[in-house]
């Protein structure tokens, strides 16, 4: 999933699990994925637009604390 582009945030809810989780696991044998997740947490870029699109859609954004 995480290959064909499904974001992580989604990966994690299907599977029940963090995004920390599923980072730890496959984010290393994908490098694109590892990348870009480096490179939304050095920006927080991603969160922000997360918020943004849930709050369009109607959706409460709920953070994972680790």
């Amino acid at each position: 999933m995480l290959t064909r582009g499904v974001g992580v945030f989604e990966v994690a809810k299907m599977l029940a699990d963090t995004v920390e989780t599923v980072e730890q696991c496959y984010a290393e044998f994908i490098p694109a994925l590892r990348d870009n997740v480096q490179a939304k947490m050095d920006s927080g870029v991603g969160i922000e637009e997360q918020a943004k699109i849930a709050a369009q859609r109607g959706k409460k954004v709920v953070g994972i604390r680790g």
